[in-house]
């Protein structure tokens, strides 16, 4: 019994890199609480957890406590400038083909990403836009989100196999005579 308990690690131990795997990307696709700004007017905002950030315009947004509803997108012409403290300006980069996220609450379209490199305050400021916009920044990677998403469907799958990779091991070690078992019956028994 104990050889085939050891005999099914390896369907065990890649179930549970696959259960690892699959819980880290379930809980990546989830960004969290991001940041919304209202904008043309000049805003500040703080970044606490450096990294990559996707830019939204949403459709929808809270602004002091007042459901406020925009026009989707932006007008041509319009430059969005991120800079640090220090004011140097923090490069952001249109994402083509453009995405679109709904939920209950909002309708969201992907300006771009930005990287910062560290926490702390951050102005943004958009020139050319004559009439108030939201945007929205937050930690989701549409980039990788496909990609994620097939690999967690995908997973069943590796389990599917490991499941039946146990079985084969577990039928082939119960039909394989157990020889050390035999030696010790042979040498036990007293032939006259």
């Amino acid at each position: 019994m104990a050889r085939t308990l050891l005999a099914l690690k390896w369907p065990l131990l890649v179930c549970a890199i696959a259960a690892a795997i699959g819980t880290w990307l379930i809980w990546s696709l989830f960004p969290g609480a991001g940041i919304s700004v209202i904008v043309p007017d000049d805003n500040t905002f703080e970044i606490a957890k450096p990294g990559r950030y996707t830019v939204w315009t949403q459709v929808e947004a809270s602004s002091q406590g007042k459901l406020m509803t925009f026009v989707t997108g932006l007008p041509p012409g319009v430059t969005i400038v991120i800079s640090n403290s220090d004011g140097t300006t923090i490069p952001l980069h249109s994402q083509w083909p453009t995405t679109h996220r709904h939920t209950a609450r909002t309708i969201q379209i992907v300006i771009g990403d930005i990287t910062f490199d560290s926490a702390g305050s951050y102005r943004i400021a958009v020139n050319g836009l004559h009439e108030k916009r939201a945007l929205y920044l937050d930690q989701s990677d549409m980039r990788s989100f496909f990609v994620k998403a097939f690999i967690v469907m995908a997973l069943p799958m590796v389990f599917l196999g490991c499941i039946a990779w146990a079985v084969v091991i577990y039928v082939t070690q119960r039909k394989r005579p157990n020889h050390a078992m035999e030696r010790t019956a042979d040498r036990g028994t007293l032939h006259f």
